[in-house]
């Protein structure tokens, strides 16, 4: 595994940052994605609720030279 040079992270996508693993480059990601259960005291009263907790995960990067054949841009 090799930190991706060249990568530029957006981060109103939630993009950290890039790895290269046996040449498929991944996007690391990092958001409000994994459900916990919470437990707390309200009026005296123990209550339970779920939350969001903060979660990372890698998406694999396609590009037309990465997956030639398969790519298909989004167009705007």
């Amino acid at each position: 595994m090799v930190e991706a040079e060249g990568f530029a992270a957006d981060s109103d996508r939630g993009e950290i940052g890039a790895v290269d693993v046996e040449g498929v480059r991944y996007a690391i990601r990092l958001g409000p994605r994994v459900r916990r259960l919470l437990y707390e005291v309200v009026d005296g009263h123990m209550v339970k609720r779920d939350v969001l907790a903060v979660a990372a995960w890698a998406e694999p990067v396609v590009t037309e030279e990465s997956a030639p054949g398969w790519y298909s841009a989004e167009t705007d």
